[in-house]
C-alpha cells in the first residue's frame, strides 16, 4: 500500500542502505561498512536483510577479522546485547515491572530497531549508540537489572550493576 500511496518515500526506505553504501563500497574510509548480504531493491529483500543486519550489529564478530582495534567495540556490543537479552527476559517474565521500566525499554528498543534498518556502517552505529547511552545506562545499570552467574565454587545472585547515587542522578536527569 505504501508503494502506491508514497512511491518516492517507499523507494527511499527500501533502498536506504544500498543507496548510502553504493558509492562507498571500495573506499578505505568505509572499512566497517554494513552492506546488505542479499543485494536488491525490493521490500522483500529489505525485510530479509533486516534481521540479518540486526544480528550482525548486535553480535559484530565480523569486525574481529578487520583488526585488533575493533576488539573493544566488539566486547562492548556483546555486553550490551547480553544485557538487552537479560532485560527482555525480565520484561517478558514480569520480574521487571513499572511504567518507567517499560517506557525506557520501549525507547531503547525503538532506537535499536530503527538503527538496524538505517545504519550504514559500524562506526555510525557506535556514534549513534553513544547518543542513546543515557537510556542504555538507565536500563542496564538500574536496580531492575540483576544477573545470576553460576560458577563451580559459588553462586553470585542479583549483582547490582550501579551504585544508588548514580541511579538517583540518572533519574533526576531523565
Amino acid at each position: 500500500m505504501s508503494s502506491v500511496l508514497f512511491p518516492e518515500q517507499y523507494e527511499d526506505v527500501t533502498n536506504v542502505r544500498a543507496g548510502v553504501n553504493g558509492g562507498r563500497e571500495d573506499s578505505a574510509d568505509a572499512a566497517t561498512l554494513i552492506s546488505n548480504v542479499i543485494p536488491g531493491n525490493s521490500l522483500l529483500i529489505a525485510l530479509i536483510n533486516y534481521p540479518i543486519n540486526a544480528l550482525r550489529m548486535l553480535i559484530p564478530l565480523e569486525l574481529l577479522i578487520k583488526g585488533v582495534a575493533y576488539i573493544p567495540f566488539v566486547v562492548f556490543q556483546l555486553f550490551a546485547t547480553f544485557y538487552l537479552v537479560q532485560y527482555s527476559k525480565g520484561i517478558l517474565n514480569k520480574s521487571i515491572t513499572g511504567s518507567n521500566s517499560y517506557i525506557i525499554y520501549s525507547i531503547y528498543l525503538s532506537f535499536l530497531l530503527t538503527s538496524f534498518f538505517f545504519e550504514p556502517d559500524f562506526g555510525s552505529w557506535v556514534r549513534h549508540e553513544m547518543a542513546a547511552f543515557p537510556v542504555f545506562q538507565f536500563l542496564f545499570f538500574s536496580q531492575n537489572c540483576h544477573i545470576t552467574i553460576n560458577t563451580k565454587r559459588n553462586t553470585i545472585k542479583s549483582i547490582r550493576l550501579q551504585s544508588q547515587e548514580a541511579l538517583k542522578h540518572l533519574r533526576k536527569t531523565l
